[in-house]
């Protein structure tokens, strides 16, 4: 499973960078969900095809995973500056599945 995971996520960040947020292993590694800021049914066959029937499903973000890294650069540049404000940061990343789900729709649902 690894390999359509790392499939599914080259693919995504490569042709469908403007509508992917992330993707999130689930089912004990047995199952990749895909976020995406809008269900692209041609991005969905696409990146479907690259795991078993059923295997990869769809949920959309609010944003794109350029998006979250782009403000977690700006975090990082001004970590320091917050830092000498008093605002402590320990950690900082983007999660698009922490942020919340939307609408999940699986391959083989749309046959």
């Amino acid at each position: 499973m690894e390999n359509v995971v790392n499939a599914v996520q080259d693919t995504a960040e490569s042709k469908f960078a403007d509508i992917f947020g992330a993707v999130e292993v689930t089912a004990n590694g047995n199952h990749v969900v895909v976020f995406l800021t809008s269900l692209s049914p041609v991005a969905e066959a696409q990146l479907s095809s690259l795991g078993r029937l059923g295997t990869v499903s769809f949920a959309q973000t609010g944003h794109t995973e350029a998006q979250l890294l782009a403000v977690h650069g700006e975090v990082t540049k001004d970590a320091s500056t917050l830092a000498g404000r008093g605002v402590d940061i320990v950690s900082w990343f983007p999660s698009i599945p922490s942020v919340g789900r939307g609408r999940r729709r699986n391959r083989r649902q749309q046959a």
